[in-house]
């Protein structure tokens, strides 16, 4: 079996390999790599969502090292709480052998997604820092400057500056749905691993049974992690404890949008960002020509740490960033036509409606998700198939 250090014949094969017959005959299993990709990531109507605070429930642990609390979607605790009691019972009865899947110690549940994504956003930052460090450190002067910088890296690059967009990210794990839980931090691309150590194991037979009565997905690609089924009687059951009747009234209940509140959690990285450059140096040698005396004048400029812009104006800078996250191409007429769209609406409707225009302007159909109509793969058709046009924007 394969790994990313095998050649690269063998890698395919063997690659292919798993990913053809690999628990072919398990039910209860979930495929990340490919039709599910985003389960857990988005509601019904497509929409990026991550779970709120409030909606988390420490689960249980009979590991006898302190592994901290450990955190799933409330219902989604109270599942794996059940699931974890049988599996305890059958080893202390020992119906099951000690073996990787006995004990289970959970090794990650809930990620915080905000978290990741802040250094994300950080990380870009770094970038056009490190692109532009003479400049910033000693021309930069103020907020607005430092703005155009990152426009600037923003139009001329693939990056993924929204959370709606990271969230669709390879490197974002399933768990930040907080429907995960993961018992090994074994490496995902080593197929043999997975087979001799995970899929062998004398206690699979068993894992996979107790986790299907409870609910439970096994993950294809990481054996070791199981994800919650929301499709089932059980999951109806324990959903409706909490008040809960289907599945989008889960999601609207107990997670909260991304696109809502984007351009906000953008704007403030960014603020914070910019300030701590300017704490680092804030202030700089600037070389002037003065005409009177006709020569060169050395003067101290101290920099402005001032962020003050309007809301209206980052979200029309957050329009910007999800067109070239989703590869939409326009050019300037319709851009700016489009930023005094949503500049009426809103002033007169308000924010959430003009987030709302922005989100179903850009809106992307993906795999595992809505299908599209004929209209929408045209138009990304298209788009991927010629250069994006160079746009013009200013704070």
């Amino acid at each position: 079996m394969a790994n990313n250090n095998s050649d690269i014949q063998t890698s395919y094969e063997e690659k292919l390999n798993y990913k053809l017959f690999a628990l072919d005959n398990v039910d209860n299993k979930i495929d990340f790599w490919n039709s599910k990709k985003y389960y857990g990531k988005f509601d019904t109507f497509v929409k990026p969502i991550i779970p709120k605070g409030t909606s988390l429930k420490s689960i249980k642990t009979f590991s006898v090292k302190n592994t901290g609390k450990q955190y799933l979607i409330n219902f989604v605790a109270d599942a794996y709480n059940e699931f974890i009691s049988e599996v305890q019972n059958a080893n202390l009865s020992l119906k099951i052998p000690q073996s990787n899947y006995n004990p289970l110690v959970p090794k990650q549940t809930h990620i915080n997604f905000n978290v990741q994504y802040k250094q994300n956003v950080n990380n870009l930052l770094d970038i056009v820092y490190n692109a532009e460090k003479n400049n910033i450190d000693n021309q930069v002067t103020n907020y607005q400057q430092f703005l155009d910088l990152v426009i600037k890296y923003t139009l001329s690059s693939k990056v993924r500056l929204s959370k709606s967009c990271y969230i669709t990210s390879n490197s974002t794990s399933p768990n930040i749905t907080g429907l995960a839980i993961s018992f090994s931090e074994d490496k995902h691309d080593d197929d043999r691993l997975k087979i001799t150590k995970w899929l062998n194991d004398p206690n699979f037979e068993f894992f996979k049974n107790t986790a299907a009565k409870y609910s439970f997905f096994i993950d294809k690609n990481a054996p070791w992690r199981l994800v919650f089924n929301l499709n089932t009687e059980y999951a109806k059951q324990k959903m409706s404890a909490y008040g809960i009747d289907s599945i989008q009234q889960m999601f609207d209940t107990l997670y909260e949008t991304t696109y809502t509140t984007d351009y906000k959690d953008l704007k403030s990285i960014i603020e914070e960002y910019y300030k701590t450059k300017v704490k680092q140096k804030p202030k700089t040698q600037i070389t002037e020509y003065c005409p009177s005396t006709k020569d060169l004048k050395m003067s101290t400029v101290f920099k402005s740490d001032d962020v003050t812009k309007d809301d209206l104006s980052w979200i029309q800078f957050y329009y910007l960033i999800r067109l070239r996250e989703e590869n939409i191409n326009i050019n300037q007429s319709q851009f700016d036509k489009n930023l005094i769209n949503i500049s009426m609406i809103y002033n007169t409707y308000g924010e959430t409606k003009a987030l709302e225009w922005i989100f179903n302007s850009v809106k992307p159909f993906l795999d595992g998700g809505s299908n599209p109509s004929y209209r929408q793969y045209k138009a990304v058709q298209e788009n991927k198939s010629r250069n994006q046009t160079r746009i013009n924007f200013k704070f």
